[in-house]
């Protein structure tokens, strides 16, 4: 390749790297990839949403379906029907 040409490339190149790193997935990420998600759901603040979120999706995970009612109707009471 010509260097002009590599040059022309070179913005293209600087932008996708840094739209690539500013889409971070962030916390889901975290948790589907940890080994132990327990732990990682400890990072979470109780009573938001993403706490009441991700602590069904675990108790559902792990086929407990009692903690998911339970964490379903703690998270109704306080947020309501969203």
């Amino acid at each position: 390749m010509k260097l002009k040409t590599l040059l022309r490339l070179l913005p293209l190149t600087l932008g996708f790297t840094e739209a690539t790193l500013a889409n971070s997935i962030g916390y889901i990420e975290d948790f589907a990839l940890s080994p132990d998600r327990s732990e990682t759901l400890r990072d979470l603040i109780p009573g938001t949403r993403d706490f009441y979120y991700y602590h069904a999706l675990h108790a559902q995970n792990r086929g407990s379906h009692l903690d998911v009612e339970r964490m379903l109707s703690a998270w109704t009471k306080r947020y309501g029907e969203t």
